[in-house]
């Protein structure tokens, strides 16, 4: 993505595979708006990293735009940064993650919220 790049989807998985430089970034105002399948085939998930795609770098999210994920970010091999001035997580029913690590820097936010559902 592209500063003040946009990424709107309904019911899809986002799912990264490749080499070695396949990764999630998102830029200082990018704006992000996902929600995962609800049925079959990676259903709950919204982001999601090959098992046998293992980046050398993190996947990164800098703040500043808007971040509505539903569901889970999957980076199990991989760590997650976070940072800037944004948040993730705070404007959506549920959310999740599995990463190998999670860092926070700056004034990033990270808010995790299990819906009643």
């Amino acid at each position: 993505m592209q500063a003040q790049g946009q990424l709107k989807g309904s019911e899809v998985a986002v799912l990264f595979t490749g080499d070695s430089s396949t990764r999630l970034i998102t830029p200082a105002g990018a704006n992000v708006i996902t929600s995962p399948r609800k049925t079959g085939r990676f259903r709950g998930l919204a982001f999601a990293q090959d098992p046998k795609s293992i980046p050398d770098k993190e996947n990164l999210i800098i703040g500043g735009g808007q971040m509505e994920i539903t569901g889970v970010l999957y980076f199990p091999k991989q760590m997650l940064k976070l940072t800037g001035s944004g948040e993730i997580g705070a404007t959506v029913s549920q959310f999740a993650i599995i990463a190998d690590t999670i860092a926070i820097e700056g004034n990033g936010q990270l808010t995790i919220e299990i819906g009643q559902n």
